[in-house]
């Protein structure tokens, strides 16, 4: 019998792991060590830099620096969807009393995620 705990345990570590697995390939591609990867990520400001991206789009720079640039962002905005996401699923899983069985929770997954919308029917579990 699997209990709600114990999958809320796996869910948020499956979670986690993509957001690792999204920083390693990154560092992968960059030729940089993960703490470097995970320094430049942090220091990134997103909304200081949407302005700057959306000019890289619109005229079609294909730049070393404008493809460095955008990788990285594109990294950063990643992780803050599946954070969010995951905050959302905590939110969500703390709301409804854990002790409590549920008919269904609805997640919407990122497909870097699960690929799908995961459906999560507890009349299942014991």
């Amino acid at each position: 019998m699997v209990k709600l705990k114990e999958l809320y345990k796996r869910v948020t570590i499956s979670i986690q792991a993509d957001i690792k697995n999204q920083y390693f390939h990154y560092a992968g591609k960059e030729s940089l060590e993960i703490n470097a990867t995970y320094e430049k990520a942090s220091k990134m400001d997103i909304k200081t830099f949407a302005e700057k991206a959306k000019r890289y789009v619109e005229n079609r720079d294909f730049s070393d620096q404008a493809n460095a640039e955008l990788r990285l962002y594109n990294l950063k905005m990643r992780i803050s969807r599946i954070e969010l996401k995951k905050r959302e699923f905590e939110a969500e899983f703390l709301d409804q009393n854990i002790g409590e069985r549920w008919d269904n929770i609805m997640i919407w997954c990122l497909p870097e995620v699960i690929n799908s919308k995961l459906v999560i029917n507890f009349r299942s579990f014991g």
